[in-house]
């Protein structure tokens, strides 16, 4: 079973969707004939009306994860090894890595791999990610890296997709099982 502890996130310049205005603003990026674009984010704005999320910091994703990935680390229950409980930290982004400049790509890079030290099998460290591909075979890449301590680190392409998610083509993942829908 699948429990969420808490959600956080982070963007330089968030759009308060509670608004109209803000609203609006999310629907004037989507241009007139993309009917079905424009369905999905209408469909996304309900769902996201009738959910409790917590707000969207206004924070660059270098700070962002520096500062929740030094809290991960100093979390005194991953050293806990008394719990059944496998609790794993998930960072993730969509279509942001073309937007930072080439120092905080580095920085995130180095953070997540400074920090992939205090993973545990317990406590697993990932880092899943939808960005432009690094094959042009491909429109968009969805990744995943997860560090379960030690050297043990697994990095993936699980999927490829049109960067607006209208496909998604998953890939073959030895160690992610998905459960068939019957």
């Amino acid at each position: 079973m699948l429990n969420i502890h808490s959600i956080k996130g982070s963007d330089i310049a968030p759009v308060e969707i509670s608004s109209v205005t803000g609203r609006r603003r999310l629907e004037s990026y989507v241009w007139p004939d993309m009917v079905p674009r424009y369905k999905v984010l209408n469909a996304a704005l309900s769902l996201a009306a009738s959910a409790s999320l917590p707000p969207v910091e206004a924070m660059d994703a270098r700070a962002f994860f520096e500062r929740e990935l030094q809290a991960w680390q100093q979390n005194s229950s991953l050293s806990d090894s008394d719990s059944d409980e496998v609790v794993v930290t998930v960072f993730s982004h969509s279509w942001v890595w073309n937007y930072l400049p080439p120092a905080d790509q580095a920085s995130i890079t180095a953070l997540m791999n400074e920090a992939s030290a205090k993973a545990t099998p317990s406590h697993p460290l990932a880092w899943l990610r939808m960005e432009d591909a690094a094959s042009k075979n491909v429109d968009t890449e969805i990744r995943l890296s997860l560090w379960t301590g030690g050297d043990n680190v697994v990095d993936h392409l699980i999927a490829s997709s049109h960067p607006h998610a209208v496909w998604i083509v998953p890939v073959s993942v030895p160690f992610l099982k998905v459960a068939e829908s019957t």
